[in-house]
């Protein structure tokens, strides 16, 4: 599994891991599983200490793509969206997948 370090300042690239884990059984719940993982990792002493806050940090200081915090106000929409789990491409050219 990542490290503290990867999963700080490369969330993407650990749920990427877990999804091309599940490749060839995508049933597994690797969603659940990613959230599982963050969550345990929130849960561990001091995790809230080293994930930078948008509020605190300048811009310029944050890692592109890394994991952060903020405190902000969301606001409910009425309407429901809904999103794909997962899709598939096919490049035109070479009918590859």
């Amino acid at each position: 599994m990542p490290s503290t370090h990867d999963w700080i300042n490369n969330p993407l690239g650990v749920v990427e891991g877990m999804f091309a884990a599940s490749q060839n059984n995508l049933s597994s719940g690797w969603e659940a599983k990613a959230v599982e993982f963050f969550k345990d990792r929130l849960k561990e002493k001091d995790a809230h200490t080293s994930v930078p806050s948008l509020n605190d940090v300048p811009l310029h200081y944050l890692k592109p793509n890394s994991l952060v915090k903020f405190r902000c106000l969301i606001q409910d929409m009425f309407d429901p969206e809904f999103y794909m789990g997962a899709y598939e491409t096919v490049d035109p050219s070479t009918k590859a997948k």
